[in-house]
């Protein structure tokens, strides 16, 4: 992620993991939005399992036909076509988003842990773009654990999408005059004013010292914006204050810091079901 000479932040290439799961296409499609706001380069990346290989040589193992109900063994050779068809259909529909959205874009497929490879393949991306769960059967408010490794691990911006969720047309940042909350100021601005939305920004109230820092980058932000800006003062806010508050401003998209306290993974599931919204995590 760069900047350019007026301190705008840049995004020039977009990572999106994709499978099958309905969340996964909700983060495609997020990813085509940024890519045509920014005028960025999409990149998709689908990431074949090792460990579906290893089950598919197990006795016990067998597909059902959905139509007649025919039970049939499931062997190596069988999945390894079912996987190519999926990939094969997968990057049609990044082809086609890509085509509709007018973008750039370019296809990824590997074998091997899928937190893994997003991350060996987000290290030449400016942000990272995946579905809130796969299609595990866990159950549906779950975070899944890839999300979760990703999280943890990744040092570059991250986006999450779950089903029926879309970036929207106002951006809500939460700024606490640390770096990263000023770059998601700087970026959320970028994708408000070039999508022709509305820019919300949640204060978080610290000490005097970065109050008086906070409101300096405010005021010279406010002054440039040229959309609609409203600011709410939060002080000290509780967790709960903190996630109505972002429910409040019926938020397309939620740009934060990642370092946020409620971003921590010993609530983060909770916190993450509980926002209503996609959420951009800031380095």
């Amino acid at each position: 992620m760069a900047e350019d000479k007026n301190h705008t932040i840049l995004l020039r290439e977009i990572l999106v993991a994709i499978d099958s799961s309905p969340h996964s296409q909700a983060a495609l499609r997020a990813a085509a939005t940024l890519a045509r706001l920014m005028e960025a380069n999409i990149r998709g990346l689908f990431v074949h399992e090792e460990h579906w290989s290893r089950i598919s040589r197990l006795p016990a193992i067998a597909s059902i036909n959905e139509l007649t109900g025919k039970t049939d063994t499931l062997e190596e050779k069988g999945l390894e076509k079912q996987v190519n068809l999926l990939k094969k259909r997968l990057r049609h529909q990044l082809e086609d988003i890509s085509r509709k959205n007018k973008i750039s874009h370019s296809w990824e497929s590997t074998r091997g842990q899928v937190a893994d490879e997003i991350l060996e393949a987000a290290k030449k991306a400016d942000l990272i773009t995946l579905g809130r769960r796969g299609r595990s059967f866990s159950l549906k408010n779950k975070l899944g654990s890839t999300a979760k490794a990703i999280i943890q691990k990744a040092d570059k911006p991250i986006l999450l999408l779950k089903e029926g969720l879309d970036l929207g047309n106002t951006v809500t940042v939460v700024f606490d005059a640390s770096e990263a909350s000023q770059k998601g100021l700087s970026l959320a601005l970028s994708l408000a004013k070039r999508n022709y939305g509305k820019l919300s920004i949640l204060v978080l109230n610290k000490d005097q010292e970065s109050e008086t820092r906070r409101n300096k980058e405010l005021e010279k932000l406010i002054e440039k914006a040229e959309i609609p800006v409203s600011v709410t003062m939060l002080d000290k806010p509780s967790r709960w204050q903190l996630l109505n508050a972002i429910n409040y401003q019926h938020a397309g998209l939620l740009v934060i810091p990642k370092k946020q306290s409620f971003l921590q993974l010993d609530s983060l599931e909770t916190n993450l079901e509980y926002l209503n919204c996609p959420v951009l995590m800031m380095n």
